[in-house]
């Protein structure tokens, strides 16, 4: 069996993805693609439990899943590096590593620690493929990018998922289950001035015939619904 890395989480910022990865690896786990070692599952279990007790009721085990970044991965001195990345597999273990922007790993020109980053997640990967799903994610074309200038990682990417988009009616309606969510329900008057706002702040505002939009993409799709909204 070998590792399960969907490298292919491409899209914009509030798209989805991270969402999007915790729902595949709870099925992979649920589904035994992805073990998690003997020992360390004794122990949440037992966290489990004990946390079981003090609450009074049954809670469950949680899907192991740790986000990490550049900053997470690649140290500033020599050695440093390779230890970093060994303790971030370790700790997802069972579970997903989810490395947002992962194009960041390896900047432009000469990069030794980011490099070395690299060469040891791909042999993590290799020696622990049973326990862990990796999951790299961030803009099309800068993973595009990546993979190119790491074929390392490209020969280990069965899969490539798109996220697109949201357009502003489809933000607006995310608004509304954000509200309804929190017990609040809005007037139609109001709702269409929440669609207008989102629309705006997201920049999905192209659709709208209007000389004071300027449409950028970047702005957060369903993340800044979220912030609007709150």
């Amino acid at each position: 069996m070998s590792s399960i890395v969907l490298a292919g989480f491409l899209g914009n910022p509030g798209t989805g993805k991270t969402v999007v990865a915790r729902i595949v690896g709870e099925m992979m786990v649920k589904m035994g693609v992805v073990t998690m070692p003997k020992e360390q599952q004794e122990k949440l279990e037992a966290e489990a439990k004990n946390r079981s007790k003090e609450l009074g009721h049954e809670v469950p085990t949680e899907l192991v899943f740790r986000e990490a970044s550049r900053a997470d991965l690649v140290a500033q001195y020599l050695g440093q590096t390779a230890p970093k990345v060994e303790r971030a597999v370790e700790n997802a273990l069972g579970g997903v590593l989810f490395i947002d922007e992962a194009y960041a790993l390896v900047r432009e020109g000469k990069d030794t620690f980011g490099q070395e980053a690299v060469d040891t997640l791909i042999k993590e990967m290799e020696d622990k493929r049973k326990n862990i799903i990796v999951i790299l994610a961030g803009y099309e074309s800068e993973m595009d990018t990546f993979f190119d200038s790491n074929p390392g990682f490209k020969s280990r990417v069965p899969f490539s998922f798109r996220f697109e988009d949201y357009s502003c009616s489809e933000l607006g309606q995310i608004g509304n289950l954000v509200l309804s969510s929190q017990g609040l329900s809005v007037a139609p008057v109001v709702s269409s001035q929440l669609v207008d706002l989102i629309s705006f702040a997201s920049g999905c505002c192209n659709d709208i015939a209007d000389p004071d939009c300027h449409p950028s993409r970047d702005n957060g799709n369903g993340r800044t619904v979220r912030n609007v909204v709150e």
